[in-house]
């Protein structure tokens, strides 16, 4: 298929792409497929730990830094089969939203279990719950179908308990999301009737919920972080940076033209222009991000910067862990650790900003939900580790507080996040608003 093909089933499809297995075929997988023989994975797994270096495609890990978007990169492995290229280009994007990180991880998911690697398959279904669960964007119809679908794929591969968790969350969005029109409400709880039944679960509640389901949509909602939809529309420029990264792109398309003339051979001429080009856009990066912080005013042209600085620093994070599958700038090999740190104080600087433009929000009320919804993608960033090393049990406790507050104000939504720990790992989930 198409990348452009591929884009629409993405951005149109949604987290609807995969559904036309279906729980009847996934329950007859449940029943006659012989029992995996992975191990089942740990409660949760830091997703960009478990890149494998020797697994990616240079040529095609290549592509973003000469400048093909984050989806791009992604279509294009997945189309030519590279599945570790795919999966890094994934998961060390920070471009992609969230409908389309999660539908790429589910087609990622698929081939992974057409190459019978189920273990990699389950790496991204945790991924895919997890943006399910805290993305404060996703829309719930979406939501609800991701859980249904990795419920569906898991259930598969007779992981029957975690496959059980991701269908009583779909349930549970279809029950009290505010959001849902009744015939989606409906729609959802009938496949869920399916997929329980065919796991031999009792599914009678949701016929009878379904049957209930089909009344009006409910007159207005509340919007979901509709005072932080657009916080980095400021737009950077600076000479020396441009210029520096038009000298990166076309160091990388040589580099990439040379590979897949002679894909046996590393080309080291090449290889090192590449490495110069990226040392001089740090540097250039390092110097405007560095000084225009200090003197902005604006908080939009803050927020702008940071969200830039993190973007730089995940491609030095990326480039010192081998994301590319080419050792190209060994000294940030040595500095992994310190990239880290800089990314995760990069992020503290961001959400900072991010929080000052909550509380700068003309009414109270505004300020409750774009807070709690803050605090929710700061999690999601974390869990992601694409926020290195980031607060969670910090952060476990401001949303609680935050959705405290909701809750006391009168401006519950329907579904809150909480997190249990469970064997020293805490485990996120949607529970019905009070």
């Amino acid at each position: 298929m198409s990348s452009s093909k591929r884009w629409l089933l993405i951005v149109i499809g949604g987290l609807a792409i995969l559904l036309a297995a279906g729980a009847i075929a996934a329950g007859a997988l449940f029943f006659l497929r012989p029992k995996p023989q992975t191990p089942p994975l740990p409660r949760w797994v830091d997703p960009i730990s478990q890149v494998e270096r020797e697994g990616i495609e240079p040529s095609l890990a290549l592509l973003s830094l000469a400048g093909a978007s984050d989806l791009e990169a992604v279509n294009i492995a997945l189309d030519e089969g590279e599945l570790e290229s795919a999966y890094a280009a994934i998961v060390f994007s920070t471009g992609l939203p969230d409908q389309q990180r999660a539908g790429s991880l589910l087609l990622l998911a698929q081939q992974y279990i057409s190459t019978k690697d189920s273990l990699k398959a389950k790496l991204c279904y945790q991924q895919v719950n997890t943006i399910a669960t805290l993305s404060p964007t996703l829309p719930d119809f979406a939501r609800a179908e991701a859980f249904l679908q990795v419920g569906q794929e898991l259930a598969s591969l007779e992981e029957r308990e975690d496959a059980l968790f991701n269908y009583d969350q779909a349930h549970t969005v279809a029950l009290y999301s505010p959001y849902l029109k009744g015939p989606h409400r409906a729609h959802i709880l009938d496949q869920l009737a399916e997929a329980y039944a065919a796991i031999g679960e009792d599914a009678s509640h949701c016929l009878e919920q379904s049957a209930e389901a089909r009344w009006p949509a409910e007159v207005g909602s509340v919007p979901l972080r509709s005072s932080l939809q657009n916080p980095f529309e400021e737009e950077l420029s600076q000479p020396e940076v441009e210029a520096a990264r038009k000298r990166r792109v076309a160091a990388a398309r040589s580099l990439i033209d040379r590979l897949k003339a002679v894909p046996e051979e590393v080309p080291n001429d090449l290889l090192g222009d590449l490495a110069q080009a990226l040392r001089a856009e740090d540097e250039a990066r390092h110097e405007f991000y560095e000084a225009q912080l200090s003197g902005a005013i604006k908080m939009a042209t803050r927020v702008a910067l940071a969200r830039a600085k993190i973007e730089w620093l995940t491609i030095k994070h990326r480039v010192a862990s081998g994301g590319y599958g080419l050792s190209i700038v060994p000294e940030w090999e040595g500095q992994l650790a310190q990239i880290r740190s800089d990314l995760n104080a990069a992020y503290k600087e961001l959400y900072v900003f991010r929080g000052e433009q909550v509380i700068a929000l003309p009414q109270a009320s505004d300020i409750d939900r774009a807070w709690a919804d803050l605090i929710q993608e700061e999690i999601e960033a974390g869990r992601l580790e694409l926020y290195p090393n980031y607060p969670e049990e910090q952060l476990i406790s401001k949303l609680r507080e935050a959705t405290a507050k909701l809750i006391a104000a009168g401006q519950d939504r329907g579904l809150r996040v909480e997190a249990s720990p469970q064997n020293g790992v805490n485990i996120f989930f949607l529970a019905a608003g009070e």
